[in-house]
C-alpha cells in the first residue's frame, strides 16, 4: 500500500513538473513557438538615475520579462510635454528621455507597460 502511494505521489509531480516546461503553441506556424511565461509576474521597478534633470531624464528599468512601455512626461497642470516608446529587453536597463528646451519645474512622468502603472515626480532645471 506505502508504495502504491509513493509511486502515485512520484507521478504526479512528475507530471507537474512536465507541465510546467511543455511550450505553449499559437496558431502561427511551427516555426513561431511562443513558450508560456509564469502567470505571477513580479512588478518592474523604474527609478530615475538622477531627480534633479537638466535636458535629460535618465530612466532605469528593472523588470526580469521583456515589455513594450509608453514613457511620458506631463507638466503638473496635466499638459502632455513629451513621450516615447521603449522596448525593454528582459533585465535592467537605462532609457534617455530628451525634455523639450523651455521646461522647467515640477513634471511627472508616467510609464505605461502592459497592466502597469509608474508614476514618479521628477524637478527639470
Amino acid at each position: 500500500m506505502k508504495k502504491l502511494f509513493t509511486s502515485i505521489f512520484a507521478g504526479l509531480l512528475f507530471f507537474a513538473a512536465h507541465a510546467q516546461l511543455t511550450p505553449y503553441y499559437t496558431n502561427a506556424d511551427a516555426n513561431n513557438i511562443v513558450y508560456k511565461q509564469s502567470l505571477v509576474k513580479g512588478p518592474a521597478t523604474i527609478n530615475l538615475i538622477s531627480n534633479q534633470v537638466n535636458g535629460v531624464i535618465n530612466i532605469k528599468i528593472n523588470n526580469p520579462y521583456s515589455a513594450r512601455y509608453d514613457i511620458s512626461l506631463y507638466s503638473t497642470g496635466g499638459r502632455k510635454i513629451t513621450s516615447v516608446l521603449y522596448d525593454h529587453p528582459a533585465g535592467v536597463s537605462s532609457k534617455a528621455m530628451y525634455i523639450p528646451a523651455g521646461v522647467k519645474g515640477m513634471c511627472y512622468l508616467v510609464v505605461l507597460g502592459q497592466g502597469e502603472k509608474h508614476s514618479l515626480k521628477v524637478f527639470v532645471q
